[in-house]
């Protein structure tokens, strides 16, 4: 049986590392309240947005830490941090959409924002969207990759045209959209998309491999293609990390494990191989059985 395996950052002193930890989460925090002290200069918008990156690298550290040390306190920690970026995510599409002279009331930290209509020019991306609903998809928030969904402008769902970023864009857009909607044609997404593979940076469409294999998945149900798929995908993101530990991706790879959160979901897939990128809990996406002490 095959075995993929993460592997963290080694210090001679563990305790120096712990001393770290616990020094850049200070820090962490410490820029949650100077972003707070910044909302009348700043904005209610951006304000949340760089709130919502904070709490994004808190989880992401506090991840590292609970990966390194099994201590349930952090996996706490990230499965907070995670709902609330989750919850600002959907937030800021809510603020996209208002109408003219409209506000939204949000609290985050403790603290109550005001949203109003967001500019044309500051919209999100297409990319960031999808980068978004990686993170939405694993922690099944529905209503929230039902709105990131809704908000990529049609053009970036049409697939034609020659500029490579955009056709990125497409493909990685439509997967997800088949993928969480089942409603495109078997076999048209997957070859129209194929098709773009040449127009497509390689880097690129390694980072769709994964939701390319979920589409195969959805369009011929042989979980045991989806396995190899997994083990291929998933033996070269660790083999690339084994010689660089500090790549934020390094222990959660999201453009991989949220097409396999919907096999599992969708089509019963459970590995048939060890992987520490997959541990039950984050497969399932039954949180509080791993975390027995967290609120729903």
């Amino acid at each position: 049986m095959a075995h993929i395996k993460f592997y963290p950052r080694h210090y001679d002193d563990m305790e120096i590392y712990k001393k770290l930890f616990i020094m850049i989460l200070t820090d962490k925090q410490k820029s949650i309240k100077s972003q707070l002290e910044q909302l009348q200069k700043l904005g209610p918008l951006t304000t949340i947005w760089e709130l919502s990156k904070v709490a994004e690298s808190i989880a992401l550290h506090n991840y590292d830490h609970f990966r390194f040390f099994c201590n349930q306190e952090q996996l706490k920690e990230v499965i907070a941090h995670w709902r609330t970026v989750c919850d600002v995510y959907r937030h800021m599409i809510i603020a996209e959409k208002l109408p003219v002279g409209e506000r939204k009331a949000f609290r985050i930290f403790d603290t109550e924002l005001d949203l109003l209509e967001v500019p044309e020019d500051e919209k999100l991306t297409p990319a960031t969207l999808c980068l978004m609903l990686e993170m939405a998809i694993i922690m099944r928030d529905k209503a929230c990759v039902e709105i990131l969904l809704d908000s990529i402008p049609d053009e970036y769902m049409e697939i034609n045209g020659t500029d490579s970023t955009i056709l990125g864009l497409t493909a990685h857009a439509n997967f997800i959209h088949s993928a969480v909607y089942y409603n495109s044609e078997p076999v048209t997404l997957l070859e129209k998309c194929n098709a773009l593979n040449k127009h497509i940076s390689t880097d690129y469409w390694y980072e769709l491999g994964m939701w390319q294999a979920l589409d195969e998945l959805r369009t011929t149900q042989d979980l045991t293609a989806f396995e190899a798929a997994v083990v291929a995908q998933f033996t070269r993101h660790s083999n690339m990390h084994k010689h660089d530990t500090g790549l934020i991706t390094h222990m959660l790879p999201k453009q991989l494990i949220a097409p396999v959160c919907i096999a599992h979901d969708k089509y019963g897939y459970v590995p048939q191989h060890q992987n520490d990128y997959l541990p039950e809990w984050l497969l399932t996406g039954k949180f509080e059985q791993a975390i027995p002490s967290c609120d729903d």
